[in-house]
């Protein structure tokens, strides 16, 4: 997953990541990717609710595969570019990446997915505040 893009596989990109310090997991949170040139790369995975795959159009995929879901259908009603729709759809998408970031931290490996990049220190904060509390237990 890291170092991979998709949308244009041409455009350099430098990613900054950073590996959670502890020997008993393997957690990742990638950091803002930066490129190189002035294509846009969409390189940024979020994480189905429904199926929990990784996408980099998670709103083209619940209208393609997940169209039949009331939460989806409800969205997908409003007319593209609403902002209810977008409201909608980014709660979804929202709530994948929470569920995926559950699954990460209840397992203690794979890679966290920050909602905005400021939080990025506070999921950093609170995931490293949590294996500090499984070490003391």
């Amino acid at each position: 997953l890291l170092g991979s893009s998709t949308g244009h596989s041409s455009a350099a990109v430098s990613t900054e990541s950073e590996v959670v310090p502890d020997q008993s997991s393997s957690v990742l949170v990638r950091g803002v990717s930066k490129p190189t040139s002035k294509v846009r790369v969409y390189d940024k995975k979020q994480y189905c609710l429904f199926c929990s795959k990784p996408l980099s159009k998670i709103a083209r995929h619940l209208e393609q595969v997940h169209r039949t879901e009331s939460e989806v259908v409800k969205a997908l009603s409003f007319p593209k570019g609403s902002k209810d729709r977008k409201t909608l759809l980014d709660h979804l998408r929202n709530r994948g990446n929470i569920t995926h970031n559950a699954v990460v931290v209840q397992h203690g490996e794979g890679e966290l997915v920050p909602c905005y990049y400021f939080l990025f220190l506070l999921l950093l904060l609170l995931l490293l505040l949590l294996l500090l509390l499984l070490l003391l237990l």
